[in-house]
């Protein structure tokens, strides 16, 4: 009798775990790590905004993944990526911490997405800030929104299911267009903005637009006609690697960047963006050592990129 009891107990504590295993799988309606979101903003000036996940904290005795605002298309975490907001999942909702303020002030979580409603049915966001991004503000962290905020609410309109991604039309009390939302990947108007529209039908369009996004190395959305949202270069050049062939570095007293090769290789290219991704300028590097000036530029976070013959690196330089 202890025996089949034991059995028993044993086949109950697996069914346990199976169900337990089976509703965790039906909760990730959210990346769990190693995400990264790369969304167009259309509003005064095209530029990209990079958000990844990476990392847990725990922010009142409840568990967080790490979301960042990146300089850049890789979850290498450094002081040049800003700490934005926790980001947990339960129960097919996902819910937001938003990092506190320089100032002291904490703003209270709120709900992002909720992938258990059904057409009609409402959605309480609980206190969520208003969408980030637009002007006067133009900032892509919580730290410029304001904490005195009400509650927001929303209603499904319509719920699809295509190549087995689930999508979510919603219409929120303070939208100016009809979000959607895709189960696995978030907003297509990028986490936190106001989806793409064109004014009365016509014209340029303003708001914010997800072009692409990945988790583990997978591209699990990519808008058609973007091709090169993640670059992967075939070969590279490493800054701390032993066979580092070149290295790259900003001197303050001379206001220049230097570039020397230890091996020179021809037929490349440095190209210096803004944080945002705008291109400031293209030089072709011609021998073992390329001196470039930067005393026009404004003193602020800037990246490059240096690519051709098969060869490719990138990093952050801080010109003060």
């Amino acid at each position: 009798m202890l025996m089949k009891e034991k059995k028993l107990l044993l086949t109950i504590v697996a069914l346990l775990a199976w169900w337990n295993v089976k509703s965790m799988q039906a909760q990730d309606v959210f990346p769990t790590s190693d995400a990264i979101w790369v969304i167009h903003k259309y509003i005064e000036k095209n530029e990209q905004i990079i958000y990844g996940l990476s990392g847990d904290t725990i922010i009142n005795e409840q568990t967080y993944k790490k979301l960042y605002l990146l300089n850049d298309t890789t979850l290498n975490i450094d002081e040049g990526d800003i700490f934005v907001a926790g980001i947990r999942q339960a129960d097919k909702r996902v819910w937001v911490q938003p990092a506190d303020k320089k100032d002291g002030s904490k703003f209270d979580e709120f709900l992002m997405y909720d992938f258990s409603k059904s057409v009609d049915e409402e959605i309480n966001f609980g206190k969520k800030p208003p969408m980030m991004g637009w002007p006067p503000n133009n900032c892509f962290s919580f730290e410029c929104v304001s904490t005195n905020i009400y509650n927001t609410t929303g209603v499904v309109y319509s719920v699809e299911k295509n190549n087995d991604n689930v999508f979510l039309y919603i219409d929120t009390e303070n939208s100016i267009g009809l979000d959607i939302w895709i189960e696995g990947i978030g907003s297509l108007g990028g986490l936190f903005f106001h989806p793409l529209q064109f004014p009365s039908g016509f014209g340029s369009p303003i708001g914010y637009q997800l072009i692409c996004m990945k988790e583990k190395n997978h591209v699990k959305y990519m808008k058609e006609g973007c091709t090169s949202c993640f670059e992967t270069p075939t070969a590279s050049i490493e800054n701390n690697n032993i066979e580092n062939q070149l290295k790259v570095a900003y001197k303050q007293k001379d206001k220049i960047i230097k570039i020397i090769f230890s091996e020179f290789v021809p037929g490349l290219d440095f190209v210096l963006f803004t944080a945002n991704g705008e291109v400031v300028n293209t030089f072709a590097l011609a021998d073992s050592q390329t001196n470039i000036n930067v005393h026009s530029l404004s003193a602020g976070l800037y990246l490059y990129k240096i690519t051709g013959k098969n060869r490719y690196q990138s990093g952050k330089l801080i010109i003060d």
